[in-house]
């Protein structure tokens, strides 16, 4: 029976099964354990900062969000209006409960770009550009300028972080 599940040839054995099930699950705890420890240094360095956000920044990471969850619905093959009679709330409803979690994203996302800044952190440049070409192939229609500031903000937060970590 194990020799059906997965990818042909994935499994030849119970034995070799229970392996890559063991070996699947140490790595996702460990995943899990990366995000914690990550969200813990964001949440204590969000904490710690005080700074008045402009209003258009907040909007902004709501503008993401809505993106982002439509972007799911549509996936899922369904429609927002339908999604939010579902859960009995209207977009304003769903944003004003999103509004901290956005406000929390903005800080944060300022906070690490002075610390790049200050460390002359920078995506490496070929990582930039592959990434742009593998989400332009996906995403036919998207703006290549966008894609570009959105792969390079993402690589740039990735080396902070992993500056975070190391020092924590």
């Amino acid at each position: 029976y194990v020799k059906t599940l997965g990818q042909p040839g994935q499994f030849e054995t119970v034995e070799d099964f229970k392996a890559k099930l063991r070996e699947h699950n140490e790595i996702e705890k460990k995943t899990e354990n990366a995000a914690k420890h990550r969200a813990a240094i964001t949440d204590k360095i969000i904490e710690a900062s005080t700074m008045e956000l402009p209003q258009i920044m907040i909007d902004s990471e709501l503008g993401q969000m809505w993106a982002q969850m439509e972007e799911d619905i549509k996936r899922a093959e369904l429609k927002m209006d339908d999604y939010l009679s579902h859960i009995k709330k209207t977009r304003e409803e769903l944003e004003a409960e999103w509004t901290p979690a956005a406000a929390s994203r903005a800080k944060l996302q300022l906070i690490l770009n002075e610390i790049a800044k200050a460390e002359d952190i920078t995506p490496d440049a070929a990582k930039v550009e592959e990434q742009v070409k593998e989400l332009k192939e996906r995403f036919k229609d998207a703006d290549e300028t966008r894609v570009k500031l959105y792969v390079a903000s993402v690589l740039m937060n990735e080396e902070v972080m992993k500056l975070l970590e190391a020092s924590a």
